[in-house]
């Protein structure tokens, strides 16, 4: 699990993800991301993907994003 606790602006420009591995034949789970935040901004990613394997693919895990501040997503923000 990831777990962020930011008391002001968490700005992702980059990626944070608990994604799965893939295992021979069978992909793991995605893991959990759990964030809070006063704000959360940037131009960059969040995932918790499934793994790929060969003859089975895991599920996807979980996000949670919890912003303290009161103020509208930005206009197109992909959730």
């Amino acid at each position: 699990m990831v777990r962020l606790v930011v008391g002001g602006i968490l700005t992702v420009n980059g990626t944070i993800n608990a994604n799965g591995g893939s295992f021979q034949a069978y992909g793991g789970s995605g893991g959990s991301i759990w964030i809070t935040a006063g704000q959360i901004k940037g131009s960059g990613t969040i995932c918790a993907n499934a793994g790929a394997g060969t003859s089975d693919t895991g599920a996807g895990g979980s996000i949670a994003l919890y912003q303290t501040v009161a103020e509208d997503w930005a206009e197109g923000a992909a959730l």
